[in-house]
């Protein structure tokens, strides 16, 4: 399932609700949290099943900053996934961890160790992506088997669709018709395997 994490407080109310609407699955992430009052100034968790981007080009609507998360768990799993990594407490001060600001995230997953790296992803997370500045592409991160992120950037078509941009000025084009193959004369596929 891919997930859009969204903060009202860095956006604002009015495109929390157009969210609300258009993406019907939707959790609240301080949910049973002592913090659950602020549902109108923290994080929201969005099963997306579009570009949000290009749903909504209304002047009003504000998606800066945006988390975007591949997950195969449900919205409730992932969420309280999330939300053990909300509140932190470093010598005995408890501190607030914002985890769904893609900054914040950006930052973190840049200086965190290995181990740190194998708590936020667990089996929960498949990739963790933010958006450029003009919202066209991605940077998505993925964990690697020695603990590292492996950082790849795609266009927001291969995000969301799974197909890479094609230049509206090329038509679509049908692939060239292949000879037929007997038993004889077909040879095996190549397959190549990446860490």
């Amino acid at each position: 399932m891919r997930y859009c994490c969204f903060d009202p407080a860095i956006n604002n109310e009015y495109t929390l609700l157009q969210l609300q609407q258009a993406y019907p699955v939707h959790r609240f992430l301080l949910e049973g949290t002592k913090d659950e009052k602020l549902w109108d100034a923290a994080p929201w968790l969005f099963v997306i099943n579009d570009n949000p981007f290009q749903r909504f080009q209304q002047p009003l609507i504000s998606l800066n900053h945006c988390l975007f998360l591949e997950s195969p768990d449900p919205p409730e799993l992932l969420a309280a996934h999330l939300q053990a990594f909300v509140y932190k407490t470093i010598d005995g001060k408890e501190h607030f961890f914002r985890i769904w600001d893609a900054r914040v995230m950006n930052r973190y997953l840049s200086n965190a160790s290995g181990d740190e790296l194998f708590r936020l992803f667990g089996d929960s997370l498949t990739s963790i992506c933010t958006a450029g500045d003009n919202n066209t592409s991605f940077t998505c991160r993925m964990l690697n088997k020695q603990h590292r992120t492996v950082n790849k950037t795609i266009t927001a078509a291969e995000f969301f669709n799974g197909q890479p941009d094609q230049d509206p000025e090329q038509p679509a084009t049908e692939p060239p018709p292949q000879e037929e193959q007997t038993e004889t004369t077909k040879t095996p596929r190549r397959r190549f395997f990446l860490d």
